[in-house]
Formats: C-alpha cells, sequence, structure tokens
C-alpha cells in the first residue's frame, strides 16, 4: 500500500512540474525532497536499497543551501533509525558517517536502538 502511494506522489509530482512550466523548479526545490524521502525509506525492503540511501545520503551532504543542514540530518537520522529496525547496522553507520560529513558535532538524537559497533571501533554511532 505504501509503495503504490510512493508511486503516485512520484507521478503527482512529475505531472505537476510538467504542468508548472516556469514554476516547475520550485515545486522541484519544496518537494522534490519529500518524494526522495518517501523513496528513500521504502527502497530499504530492495535488494538494491544501500546503493538508492546512500546516493540520497550523498545528495543531503552535499546540499548546500542554510536550511539543509537541520533537515538534512532529520532526514538522515531517520533513515539510520530504519535501517537498525531492520537490523542493518552497516548501513545505519554509514548513515551516520554522512550525518558526521553535515556536522561532526551533532548526535543523534532519536537513536533508541543501539547499533552494534565492530570491537575495532570506537564511535558508539
Amino acid at each position: 500500500e505504501a509503495a503504490d502511494a510512493a508511486k503516485r506522489a512520484r507521478a503527482a509530482f512529475d505531472d505537476a512540474k510538467k504542468k508548472a512550466g516556469q514554476d516547475a523548479r520550485w515545486i522541484e526545490r519544496f518537494v522534490s525532497p519529500f518524494v526522495r524521502q518517501v523513496e528513500a525509506e521504502l527502497a530499504m525492503s530492495e535488494k538494491s536499497s544501500e546503493q538508492t540511501l546512500l546516493a540520497f545520503a550523498d545528495e543531503i551532504v552535499a546540499n548546500p543551501r542554510f536550511d539543509a543542514w537541520g533537515v538534512g540530518l532529520f532526514r538522515l537520522e531517520r533513515i539510520a533509525e530504519q535501517a537498525k529496525r531492520s537490523g542493518r547496522d552497516a548501513l545505519a553507520r554509514d548513515i551516520y558517517e554522512r550525518m558526521r560529513r553535515i556536522d561532526p558535532g551533532y548526535p543523534p538524537g532519536s537513536t533508541a536502538v543501539p547499533v552494534k559497533v565492530a570491537a575495532t571501533e570506537r564511535r558508539t554511532f
């Protein structure tokens, strides 16, 4: 059901951009992150999800806009939490690494489920 809703959201987004003419860039700028977030979270169940999620995370990290700092951390934290709930601790650690690129001092705030840390690692997130 969620996948179908995401497909409808993507189709509506694409249609709105086509109809918007010169204003399409605004739709892209303000709506695209939400459509991409849903697609990224749903990708968790796909075999190729790690590449999809890490590519999405890299886009967030590279975003130069001021608001991207807080919004990016929030989105990446949600993805990391989903990865942990799915038992994919390595993916969660990779997402945390992207979060540190945005803000090295940011401690993830909603990490209720601890990530299993390899014996050679000292960091806890």
